[in-house]
């Protein structure tokens, strides 16, 4: 059995990329072909100024994250904590009610529980 080994430059453009994380993911934010890419490291090679991997690296990357951590501050001051537990306990209700209901298809109830039951479903609401 046989694999296939790519072109030596191949190899070397691959090593290339998945050294420069920041250039993958211009790669796929771009969504421009890899051939295009490839074609300007024959004719460049790794010289970082034609790449801006510096720049790119030393500005960018630190405002990014500064960026997101904002976001996630602001998020997260916003985030009012008596709604979210409201919703968890109604999810909490809705998911008890489901579980009644597929004991009761799959027949897991006996005739004692099962009047019990019924009214614990209507009553799951009421709050």
């Amino acid at each position: 059995m046989s694999v296939d080994k790519l072109h030596p430059s191949v190899e070397k453009f691959k090593l290339f990329i998945n050294a420069h994380p920041e250039l993958v993911l211009e790669i796929r934010r771009n969504g421009d072909p890899i051939q295009n890419y490839y074609n300007k490291w024959i004719e460049y090679g790794e010289d970082e100024s034609v790449w801006g991997l510096n720049k790119r690296n030393s500005h960018e990357t630190k405002s990014d994250y500064k960026d997101l951590l904002d976001q996630i501050v602001k998020y997260a001051e916003n985030i009012d904590v008596n709604k979210i537990q409201g919703h968890v306990k109604r999810l909490n209700k809705v998911l008890d009610t489901l579980q009644l209901m597929l004991g009761d298809f799959t027949g897991q109830n006996n005739s004692n529980n099962y009047t019990r039951k019924q009214s614990d479903l209507f009553n799951r609401f009421r709050d």
